[in-house]
């Protein structure tokens, strides 16, 4: 699964995935857990994983808060934004990374 370089430096990858992801963490309670399906979408480049990351903490919907009234996004660096979703009656958040894939190893 490595990575071979070819004469013209063009690289030739088994699988088909690309190096960066923009990955949603939620917090639930007192809990964390990453959203499993925001892993099966890779980026080619840190630029087009830093737009997806940006349109998922616009775009992204929490299990909670019922009837969501806002958000307000911050960043922090640049491949992370943290997203606060304003409910009814309480506030819920969750975080967008962007992640540069270093090793794919299958157990």
């Amino acid at each position: 699964m490595h990575p071979t370089t070819r004469q013209d430096g063009r690289e030739d990858r088994p699988e088909r995935a690309g190096r960066w992801l923009a990955v949603v963490e939620e917090s639930l309670g007192r809990g964390e857990r990453v959203v499993a399906e925001t892993l099966h979408w890779t980026y080619e480049d840190r630029d087009a994983a830093r737009a997806a990351a940006l349109e998922l903490a616009r775009t992204h919907a929490l299990p909670g808060p019922l009837s969501p009234r806002g958000r307000i996004i911050t960043r922090s660096g640049e491949d992370c934004y943290r997203v606060y979703v304003h409910g009814g009656s309480a506030v819920s958040h969750f975080t967008v990374r962007v992640l540069q894939i270093t090793q794919i190893r299958a157990l």
